[in-house]
């Protein structure tokens, strides 16, 4: 039976990830600062009685290689970084620090004390930067001027390098846009649903033109799936999403017709993102099977009604954007 680690596996994509590896009949060790450990995913830990959660920082040495000599995992996933592209602009030195050093120090511990037979690098369609078309494949160029994009630039060329001297399958994945219940609140798709929900108005910029392919994690979660055993994934590099753009003016629209009285004002913004849209998943398709189905349509009202199920048990209060 595989033994698998996953750093930063507290999070949101980590939690999801760890319950149905679990699952799948595989060992799950989990290596998290847990600074960011959400309430909505008590469940979630009652249903996963067999995983083995470490408290620790990637960057920590000593510590990962005794979790390493202890384990031996097999496989490796690797989520732990500041994933948020907002607060990697307000810490972009934390960001380097964890997003790159942190990575290089797992590697160095695999180097010292492990027998890792695959890695699986978590990037980022930020990578991208402004999409020099659409939709944007594994080939189109890296070109991101963001602090976050450009530590995962750095992060998947560390890892195809250390992956091939060290005889090491690896395999690189992009999501993009993933929402479902336990994302951060203050990612797009949350933030938009409670402002409706709490102050009764979403806040569109810009006319809400700007793209972006949203992903429900059940489906992001059976692509990590598909890649995990597949000899086909081995060195590769594949965009995992939805496959579709959708506007954020389409976004808020579909809250606005499953929340009653919920008001769509717009707003000029004085900051700006990189240009997005879908990305192109048919290698993915093609090479690893990977199916998504659900679109915005059915899961917005999905993560509508688990919001309101347990917005008066928790805080959902989150600090203005605007």
């Amino acid at each position: 039976m595989d033994t698998v680690l996953i750093t930063g596996g507290a999070g949101f994509i980590g939690r999801y990830l760890a319950r149905d590896i679990l699952k799948a009949g595989m060992k799950v060790i989990i290596f998290d600062n847990f600074m960011a450990k959400s309430v909505f995913y008590q469940d979630l830990y009652r249903q996963e009685p067999t995983r083995i959660s470490i408290r620790g920082d990637v960057r920590d040495y000593s510590l990962l290689k005794e979790v390493f000599l202890r384990y031996q995992p097999g496989i490796v996933i690797h989520l732990a970084a500041i994933s948020d592209a907002n607060m990697a602009l307000q810490a972009p030195q934390e960001c380097l620090s964890i997003n790159v050093d942190g990575l290089n120090n797992l590697f160095s511990v695999i180097s010292q004390a492990a027998k890792v037979r695959r890695f699986i690098f978590v990037s980022s369609s930020y990578v991208y930067g402004n999409f020099h078309y659409e939709p944007a494949d594994e080939l189109h160029p890296l070109d991101s001027q963001h602090i976050y994009g450009i530590t995962k630039i750095r992060g998947e060329r560390i890892t195809a390098d250390f992956c091939v001297k060290s005889n090491i399958d690896y395999t690189i994945v992009r999501p993009t846009a993933v929402y479902g219940l336990g994302s951060s609140l203050g990612r797009i798709c949350c933030r938009m649903i409670i402002d409706a929900l709490t102050k009764k108005e979403i806040i569109v910029h810009n006319d809400g033109n700007q793209k972006l392919d949203f992903t429900q994690i059940d489906d992001l979660i059976q692509g990590f799936l598909k890649v995990i055993n597949n000899s086909n994934a081995k060195n590769q590099v594949f965009n995992l999403s939805r496959g579709k753009s959708r506007t954020i003016a389409e976004l808020a629209g579909l809250i606005a017709k499953n929340i009653p009285g919920v008001k769509i004002i717009n707003r000029t913004a004085g900051f700006k993102k990189p240009l997005r849209g879908a990305l192109d998943i048919s290698k993915a398709r093609d090479m690893l099977g990977f199916s998504p189905f659900v679109d915005i349509e059915e899961g917005i009202p999905v993560l509508i009604n688990d919001l309101i199920r347990i917005k008066d048990e928790y805080d959902l209060s989150i600090p203005s954007m605007y």
